[in-house]
């Protein structure tokens, strides 16, 4: 799917010299980022770095998070319903409740996949820039929190949709504490549970 990201086989130092690059060309793009930027103010220069270092060590995690099992980023900014502002659409997702139709829209952060296997999982996960973002089975179950729910009858069931076995779901926080690991937070097929981390028992929770 367009939007695809392949650094997970990357070295560090090319995944840092590809992330300068996007910054760079994001800053350029936006005519507010440029000004801000350029302001001779030292604190515009101090926010615009330490955005950049947070992505510097995000990049960095997530290509960690891959290494570990055989889960590679497959896609990126995908939309679904009425939606038309990523970089790949999943067509429509249209749900039949009784005598009633509802059609969902929304945009997926990123979906991985596993290509070695033979139904091929897939991994949906959502970028959060708040640090303590759980998935919470009380609201889930009232319908109070059903963003990844959404997600992944999105990946399965929109019109458009190439993929159709979702394992697990997990909201990512962008910024952790620091000292902390980068730790999604969600829930996952346990079948799939050595494919996701090679170094992980088979005993392990599903639920994570």
């Amino acid at each position: 799917m367009p939007g695809g990201l392949s650094s997970q086989r990357q070295t560090a130092s090319e995944l840092a010299r590809i992330l300068d690059e996007q910054i760079l060309k994001t800053i350029e793009g936006k005519r507010l980022l440029r000004q801000f930027s350029s302001s001779a103010a030292g604190t515009n220069r101090f926010i615009m770095d330490s955005a950049a270092a947070t992505m510097h060590e995000f990049v960095s995690a997530m290509a960690g998070i891959c290494r570990a099992g055989a889960f590679r980023p497959a896609g990126s900014e995908l939309a679904f319903g009425r939606h038309r502002q990523g970089y790949g659409n999943m067509g429509q997702l249209k749900l039949t409740l009784g005598d009633m139709t509802i059609e969902l829209s929304g945009i997926i952060d990123r979906i991985d996949i596993a290509e070695t296997q033979e139904n091929k999982p897939v991994i949906v996960f959502d970028y959060k820039s708040t640090r303590n973002k759980k998935f919470d089975w009380a609201q889930f179950w009232h319908g109070l929190d059903i963003q990844l729910a959404v997600y992944m009858l999105a990946v399965r069931q929109a019109s458009l949709s190439e993929y159709r076995n979702v394992a697990g779901a997990f909201y990512m926080p962008i910024s952790v504490s620091p000292g902390k690991p980068y730790k999604p937070r969600g829930f996952f097929d346990g079948r799939y549970t050595s494919v996701l981390d090679g170094e992980t028992s088979s005993k392990a929770k599903s639920l994570l």
